[in-house]
């Protein structure tokens, strides 16, 4: 008996290799197995696609090692799962099976007998509106017609709704993910969860890259008993094995975060959760208050059952949203927002400030030769930070949590993470280092002005500070702090209802990125923080400081008319042909030698426009693509160089939106131009071009 296998190696076109079965493991072998070999000179393991009687090849074979199964009906299940993941995403078997299965040794028998607990639910109390969603959801997912969605505006009780959706799923035996897509929300879900539901604990389980592997073991074999029967997690929980899964349910399905860029698969939770639906018979339902423009568009060809939440909770009024032109880009506080600021916390109540930089200054630039000093990695400026504060409590500028008053100023790559001290001269003319500027402000030096302005802690929540994001919760919801700066991470689902004040300082920022998704994530990130504004008793107002305010993503803010600006996004989408009317595919190509991989990228974009008539690298003609395949063009990536590697990009468009990329006819034209110092990278539906 002989047994194909994959290894999660990143071969490119993906292998399989041949192994004989030894007598001792002929049970034990199926498609699907985990199973252990030698390969080259290492022992590692892989999952087995096929079985034989005979060898495919001739030649000398190794035996097979040792084997693991997953239980039936799991182990057909994932495997499954695994082949449409590695045809989709261009990976192998083996990486797609790995992803989906995070302890594939953990099959002692005493985890696999189901235990069922049966427990008494606290009611629920439903306003009308939430009501009447709840019941529409419930009626369309009895019948697994369709997927759907709930769509509100920010502060409706959406999250509340599909909390009554998920006691509905548990009440009839049956068990739910809810996903998020931040580790950051945890703390506010997890606070949510434990309230409204109060669940044993052995039934809850939260699964997210801060959870120790010790304590996932321990999940993931409850999981596999029956016991755990409802999961919170951000994307890689949309894996877990849990029994008579009834509901996947997305919250904030617009974002970004749950599309893994790296490592291989470059899966995104939301077509595997729409997988796992057709194959394990669950429902989905995603919810947002700025729907990513796939779905609205699926919601307006009938693919997607919308249900609609109208209004805010208990009619509260949307916050006023007020757009503030100015004629340059202005990061500092003062004059007429500084003065809100007082008077919002004067009396009780707290604001929220959105800057997307973080660090103390984005940039430190020489003045006389105007060159930033950049990462000799990534050729990419520097961004100056002032602190290695948690960002709770007193830490915004670094002075009052325990450092020194005057903390040592150093410069990071937010790509690398590379660290350096300040320069004595300009790396670029050598002018001295007093004609180093620092220019434009980030959330550490807006948090540090704010202290000073207002003598009083100032939080801070970015990706320096995000491994704190629990103290931060909860010294901004019991009101130890009234002030929070941060990032994109406040705006994701963040219910805070003292606050009535939101400000961005640059509403611009996102625009000028050279992606055709800009325009959309700027709308949906600052319509989301804007909803973070008056989510209580005090109606609330929000503030954008913008240089463009005729443009249709402000007319449309200020109006809060979503579908004013769906509908215009979508014109010029289906005017360029760009998704939800087509899908792209990119293929990055990169290494250390600038020459070599531009060399690579062109010559693949050379065979890809004159496919099928033209010959690939190694003088051989290979099958024709299809007609719906279309090279968009190639050329340098936005960021060039990331740690030491160029890189280029190929970008091909599926015209039919419906169709799968044909993997098996693109990997034969696209791998010989994987060569020495050159690495491929396919990466379907991708998020950004950047």
């Amino acid at each position: 008996m002989f047994a194909s296998v994959s290894f999660p190696l990143g071969l490119f076109p993906p292998q399989t290799f041949e192994y004989i079965v030894p007598e001792n493991l002929k049970d034990q072998i199926f498609p699907g197995s985990w199973v252990q070999a030698v390969f080259g000179r290492r022992r590692i393991w892989g999952v087995v696609e096929t079985t034989a009687a005979t060898p495919l090849f001739n030649g000398r074979h190794q035996q097979l090692l040792a084997a693991n199964n997953l239980a039936e009906p799991l182990r057909s299940r994932v495997f499954e799962l695994a082949g449409r993941m590695a045809g989709f995403y261009a990976c192998s078997t083996a990486q797609a099976f790995k992803t989906a299965v995070a302890f594939p040794h953990i099959v002692e028998h005493s985890f696999l007998e189901q235990k069922t607990q049966n427990f008494d639910h606290p009611p629920l109390r439903f306003t009308p509106t939430q009501q009447t969603a709840l019941d529409a959801l419930g009626d369309e997912i009895k019948n697994l017609k369709r997927p759907a969605y709930l769509w509100g505006p920010t502060g409706s009780g959406k999250t509340y709704v599909l909390l009554g959706l998920i006691q509905k799923i548990l009440s009839e035996g049956k068990s739910a993910i809810y996903l998020v897509p931040e580790i950051t929300l945890t703390p506010q879900f997890l606070d949510i969860f434990e309230k409204e539901l109060a669940l044993p604990k052995e039934i809850f389980a939260l699964w997210n890259s801060k959870v120790a592997p010790s304590q996932k073991k321990i999940i993931w074999s409850r999981i596999l008993s029956g016991e755990t029967r409802l999961a919170l997690g951000t994307r890689s929980a949309v894996f877990l094995p849990l029994r008579n899964l009834g509901l996947i349910a997305l919250d904030e399905e617009q974002d970004a975060s749950f599309k893994q860029e790296t490592p291989a698969p470059a899966y995104h939770a939301r077509e595997i959760a729409l997988w796992r639906s057709q194959m394990e018979g669950c429902a989905v339902v995603m919810s947002s208050a700025t729907p990513s423009l796939e779905c609205y568009q699926a919601v307006k060809e009938g693919a997607l059952k919308t249900v609609k939440i109208q209004g805010r909770y208990q009619d509260r009024p949307m916050p006023k949203i007020q757009l503030q032109s100015v004629d340059s880009r202005n990061e500092e506080i003062g004059g007429p927002l500084c003065q809100a600021i007082k008077e919002k916390i004067t009396s009780g109540q707290h604001v929220l400030l959105y800057h997307n930089r973080r660090g103390f200054n984005r940039v430190l630039e020489c003045g006389h030769c105007k060159k930033p000093v950049s990462c000799s990695q990534c050729l990419l400026p520097l961004t100056l930070h002032k602190d290695q504060g948690s960002g709770v409590r007193g830490q915004g500028s670094g002075e009052k949590n325990g450092n020194s008053s005057h903390p040592s100023p150093l410069l990071k790559c937010h790509h690398c993470g590379i660290r350096r001290k300040m320069p004595e001269h300009c790396p670029t003319c050598k002018a001295p280092d007093d004609l180093l500027k620092p220019k434009g402000a980030g959330t550490q030096k807006i948090a540090q002005e704010l202290e000073n302005i207002l003598g009083a802690s100032v939080l801070r929540l970015d990706r320096d500070t995000a491994k704190n994001s629990s103290p931060i919760y909860e010294q901004f919801k019991s009101g130890q702090s009234k002030v929070l700066v941060g990032t994109k991470l406040i705006a994701k689902g963040w219910h805070f209802p003292l606050v009535t004040l939101a400000a961005v300082l640059d509403g611009d920022a996102e625009l000028t990125l050279p992606d055709f998704r800009a325009t959309e994530r700027a709308f949906q990130t600052l319509l989301q923080v804007a909803g973070r504004s008056g989510r209580g008793e005090t109606p609330g107002e929000v503030w954008i400081r913008t240089r463009q305010p005729e443009h249709y993503l402000f007319q449309s803010l200020e109006a809060q008319n979503l579908e004013l600006f769906y509908e215009h996004e979508l014109a010029i989408r289906q005017k360029m042909r760009l998704p939800p009317f087509s899908r792209l595919f990119t293929v990055e190509l990169k290494g250390k030698s600038r020459e070599k991989v531009a060399q690579a990228a062109n010559s693949l974009l050379q065979t890809l426009e004159q496919h099928p008539t033209a010959l690939n690298d190694n003088g051989e003609t290979s099958s024709p693509l299809p007609t719906s395949i279309e090279v968009v063009g190639g050329g340098p990536s936005f960021f060039q160089k990331i740690r030491q590697n160029w890189r280029y990009e190929v970008v091909l468009r599926l015209t039919d939106p419906q169709q799968d990329f044909p993997m098996k006819l693109l990997g034969p034209v696209i791998a010989p131009y994987r060569k020495a110092g050159v690495s491929l990278r396919l990466h379907p539906d991708p998020q950004n071009l950047l």
